[in-house]
């Protein structure tokens, strides 16, 4: 069967659909949305390519944070960015930490519970991708 793209870009389409997806479900009123070219742009977050943002109240303190599993080398670990607050519309969040390893293909469902193809990881707060449930 012929493909109607690299297996890269068809990644890179993946990727931006999830993201688009990701920013649909979310309320409009939070975030921003970045101009491609932007000259005032500070880029303050960096995992690699094949990444999956997750974005959550990871820390618990009311705004969004970011959680990323990036699978590109040498990045391919689950990253915490925090969102140290006071952004509005564009937070700065602070440096990437790890905090799970790479999991491929996961989302975010609208319970808040961490999804990839198979499993649920409904505590993933606590304990990142090491209790899946069927």
């Amino acid at each position: 069967m012929a493909r109607f793209c690299s297996k890269s870009l068809c990644g890179f389409r993946r990727a931006v659909l999830g993201l688009a997806l990701l920013a649909a479900a979310l309320p409009a009123q939070q975030l921003e949305r970045v101009r491609y070219n932007n000259p005032g742009l500070t880029v303050d977050l960096g995992t690699g390519l094949w990444s999956w943002p997750l974005p959550m109240d990871y820390d618990g303190d009311g705004d969004l944070d970011l959680v990323v599993s990036s699978g590109g080398k040498p990045f391919a670990w689950t990253y915490f960015f925090e969102n140290p607050g006071g952004g509005g519309k564009m937070p700065v969040f602070k440096a990437g930490k790890k905090i799970a390893e790479y999991r491929p293909h996961v989302q975010r469902s609208p319970d808040g519970s961490i999804l990839s193809p198979g499993a649920s990881f409904p505590d993933f707060l606590n304990s990142g991708f090491a209790h899946p449930k069927p």
